[in-house]
């Protein structure tokens, strides 16, 4: 499963990619995930707001057992966001950054985190 949600580089995008996530989560029965992703989607998003300046998009997939959270920027640098980021830290089981693969249409780059959807079990 996965949606995706077009935003312009100003201040109001990080509360638009919240209300994003928090609609995605309920959608998908992940209720217990609302606040974690809103949390990482709204540091991602505001991360590209100051830094990048580009038109973004913002990802949500559900690959079992994580949620993963993907702001695609214009801009090619591929350094991950500042240290300030630890509500990241927080709440992403990993977290990274790349440039799109090889034949994907648009330049710039993906910073990326995952939250562990599916609790782990101990056998």
């Amino acid at each position: 499963m996965r949606r995706e949600l077009a935003l312009d580089p100003e201040p109001a995008a990080a509360r638009a990619a919240r209300r994003f996530v928090t609609t995605v989560c309920a959608e998908w029965n992940l209720a217990h995930l609302t606040e974690p992703a809103m949390v990482v989607a709204s540091e991602l998003v505001s991360n590209a707001v100051c830094h990048s300046g580009t038109p973004m998009r913002l990802s949500v997939a559900l690959h079992e057992p994580f949620l993963y959270i993907v702001l695609h920027d214009q801009r090619p640098d591929v350094d991950l966001p500042p240290a300030h980021s630890r509500l990241l830290d927080v709440y992403a089981a990993e977290r990274g950054v790349c440039q799109p693969g090889e034949g994907e249409p648009d330049a710039g780059k993906r910073v990326w985190a995952s939250i562990r959807a599916v609790p782990v079990t101990e056998d």
